[in-house]
């Protein structure tokens, strides 16, 4: 697989879905690094693969090479060390950006944060610091070499996970620590969703997934046609949405929410892939009001418990969707009621 993966590595829509097969076989993708990675994908450790440098977007390979040179040496102490031994000529601000973007300079246990508010400084005393042993190995006179002079770090606040994920994206094309549809694929599937995946030509079928892409383009007749790309995290997928579907999904895509499209599967000529045409686009918390069947409430029973409370709560919010309660007293008891169709929930 590591080798299928660096032959596909420019191409992003190949290496998610190899990513997903990866983890279907049980084989675990490592971060890329710059302390141990390579240009490729390199088997590692027991079912690990490294992720290949050359995968990073805004890295060249001349700094990737720039890198392994100067890693011969020993592995880099921090970002400074890197700086005070590469070859500066061959990476640039953007490079390093884009490496701490990608989580390969997470070994050294600093948050992505402060290592891109410390390249400006770590840039500078680098290059001064070359600089001097420059001028020093040029003098005849000179008989002690420059020492390097770490500039104070810089503290920033860690970036949540969402952002980390976010700035993932921009750098590799895709998710790679996590995905942020993770904690919802339970209720996806609830709904009916499927893994994009696992989806087969010739079918009409519920997904779900986030707007990694988005084009529009008029046919000859003067017809506007919408191209979104969903991820899901086990796959991605082209959907093709026509104006008047366009039309009542109003604002949907727009924004960091999932999308679900229901539509019918067929083969891309163009790509050899799969493509959704879409028959209906809608947000989370449309699809919830107009797909739950059922909603279930779990609540531990204690003293405070207060069922006027929580009839309160179900009269502030109602709605078609069928509640259930769920009851547990202790790690042992549990106990489960139907609740009348007079206080049926919103689920959205």
């Amino acid at each position: 697989m590591a080798a299928v993966l660096t032959a596909d590595m420019d191409h992003t829509d190949k290496v998610v879905a190899m990513l997903a097969e990866c983890t279907r076989m049980g084989l675990r993708i490592v971060p890329p690094s710059v302390q141990q990675g390579v240009l490729e994908f390199r088997p590692e450790g027991d079912g690990d693969i490294r992720f290949g440098l050359g995968a990073i977007k805004g890295l060249g390979r001349a700094a990737i090479q720039a890198i392994l040179d100067a890693r011969r040496e020993g592995p880099f102490l921090n970002l400074f060390d890197l700086l005070c031994r590469v070859d500066t000529q061959k990476i640039n601000r953007r490079a390093l950006e884009a490496l701490i973007r990608a989580g390969a300079m997470d070994d050294w246990g600093v948050s992505r944060a402060s290592l891109i508010a410390s390249v400006d400084s770590c840039i500078e005393a680098a290059a001064q610091f070359q600089s001097n042993r420059a001028s020093q190995q040029e003098s005849l006179f000179s008989g002690q070499e420059a020492l390097p002079v770490a500039p104070p770090p810089v503290l920033a606040e860690a970036w949540s996970l969402t952002e980390t994920l976010r700035q993932e994206r921009e750098t590799l094309g895709f998710y790679l620590s996590g995905h942020p549809m993770a904690s919802l694929r339970d209720d996806l599937a609830a709904l009916g969703a499927v893994p994009l995946g696992d989806i087969c030509s010739g079918t009409t079928v519920l997904v779900a997934g986030l707007v990694v892409a988005r084009r529009s383009t008029r046919t000859k007749r003067g017809d506007r046609i919408y191209f979104l790309t969903l991820d899901d995290g086990r796959g991605r997928l082209e959907v093709v949405i026509f104006a008047e579907v366009w039309a009542q999904a109003g604002k949907v895509g727009e924004g960091e929410e999932p999308v679900l499209v229901l539509g019918e599967v067929g083969e891309d000529s163009y790509s050899g892939g799969l493509r959704l045409s879409a028959l209906r686009v809608l947000d989370t918390a449309r699809a919830r009001e107009e797909l739950a069947t059922q909603l279930t409430l779990e609540l531990e029973i204690a003293a405070e418990l207060a069922p006027q409370d929580l009839l309160a709560v179900l009269r502030k919010y109602p709605g078609q969707t069928a509640l259930r309660l769920r009851l547990r007293v202790g790690a042992d008891i549990v106990a489960q009621l139907r609740v009348a169709e007079s206080l049926s929930f919103a689920a959205g």
